[in-house]
């Protein structure tokens, strides 16, 4: 381990407890029941407690589910601007 002077924070015991790790557990089923309760009108909030009254365990926050959708937004328009997207789709 590598102790550095400028950090007054110990290592990480799991990694599970870095965010970028919490949204890469979700199964496939939960991101879409995600993409269902948005594409729904559910809030974030909404969508999270859901999932977690399937999976008390869950260790994700709001933040999580505001990135996951903006990830599944990004992939819907497949790297185009959403002007460009709507467009393309009329």
């Amino acid at each position: 381990m590598v102790v550095d002077p400028n950090y007054n924070y110990d290592a990480v015991v799991a990694l599970s407890a870095l965010l970028h790790y919490q949204l890469g557990a979700l199964i496939d089923e939960e991101r879409q029941k995600v993409a269902n309760m948005n594409q729904l009108g559910y809030s974030p909030t909404a969508i999270l407690t859901a999932l977690r009254h399937v999976n008390p365990n869950s260790y994700l926050v709001p933040q999580d589910i505001y990135n996951l959708l903006y990830n599944l937004q990004v992939e819907e328009l497949g790297g185009s601007t959403p002007i460009k997207w709507l467009l393309m789709v009329q």
